[in-house]
């Protein structure tokens, strides 16, 4: 588990399906399902339960993702 305190995080399942915990609640996600976690909360503990692809978006944009420019 782990929070974020500067940036909200949403995932969106492409394919397979998880678990997903976000604060006090496990959510079983599938494609096509998201989730969010609002800033400051706890979120983790992933069960895969199925090959899954998940695009995970950050607003703000996180800076360690961002590649600096040439």
């Amino acid at each position: 588990m782990h929070a974020h305190p500067e940036h909200e995080q949403i995932g969106y399942v492409i394919s397979g399906s998880l678990e997903m915990q976000v604060g006090d609640e496990i959510y079983t996600l599938h494609a096509g399902d998201m989730y969010r976690a609002p800033r400051n909360v706890p979120h983790g503990n992933a069960l895969i339960l199925s090959t899954a692809v998940v695009l995970d978006v950050f607003s703000p944009p996180r800076n360690d993702y961002v590649e600096p420019e040439a």
